[in-house]
């Protein structure tokens, strides 16, 4: 597995810091071999934009698009660029990238770009529009690179406080975390899990949740009392 899908599959599990060293290390080899380094810049970009740091990448994804070979970079870059642009108020001028971006046939089947696209409506606060996105995203994807996925997805349900469809994707997204590895956000999905559920009436199950983030939260806190002495 190359340093890019690591990287996303990585980032999918909620390992952001693990994903953008697997990033930066695909950059370096990409830059020693002369290869294309487009696709991990755009990843790159991404990661710095949802940290706030929106100027710095804007200038990343505008870098990318300069490198960019294929639909799929384009597109990455059109709605990298058209996110950094909106989060800093300047509306009129990302619109045309978006537009640009959802033109293109490649997004329907990629889902890195769904979720980017999910992503720029989220900002816009097109919420079902966004939703629509991610749901289309979740089904592209193996459970075990899905985690990020299913939390954005569960939060959205929470946001705008919609039932209709809510336990499908409960169901979805425990699924998922059974697959997920050690994700660093594992006890927040399970509280979210329980929100989730309670918001839908599930209340067994929202207590099976719950008690499972603090059995998570428990095991952290002795892993790192027990690194700490040692």
């Amino acid at each position: 597995m190359d340093s890019l899908v690591l990287g996303r599959t990585l980032l999918q599990q909620g390992q952001s810091h693990q994903a953008l060293q697997h990033f930066l290390d695909g950059l370096t080899y990409a830059q020693a071999e002369q290869s294309n380094e487009a696709g991990h810049w755009l990843a790159i970009a991404d990661i710095v934009h949802d940290s706030g740091q929106f100027e710095r990448a804007l200038s990343l994804h505008q870098h990318a698009l300069s490198l960019a070979e294929g639909e799929a970079h384009y597109c990455s870059a059109y709605l990298g660029l058209a996110a950094d642009l909106w989060a800093m108020g300047q509306e009129t001028v990302a619109a045309p990238l978006q537009a640009q971006a959802l033109a293109m046939s490649v997004m329907q089947n990629d889902a890195v770009l769904l979720a980017q696209s999910a992503r720029l409506y989220q900002l816009q606060q097109q919420w079902s529009a966004a939703l629509a996105q991610l749901e289309q995203a979740v089904v592209l994807v193996d459970d075990g690179e899905s985690f990020m996925l299913h939390w954005s997805i569960l939060s959205l349900y929470l946001q705008i406080n919609q039932i209709d469809g809510l336990p499908a994707a409960i169901s979805r997204a425990s699924s998922a975390l059974a697959h997920a590895g050690a994700s660093d956000l594992r006890g927040a999905m399970l509280i979210k899990l329980a929100q989730a559920s309670q918001a839908c009436q599930q209340f067994a199950a929202a207590v099976d949740f719950y008690q499972a983030a603090m059995l998570h939260l428990a095991q952290q806190k002795k892993t790192t009392t027990c690194t700490a002495l040692t």
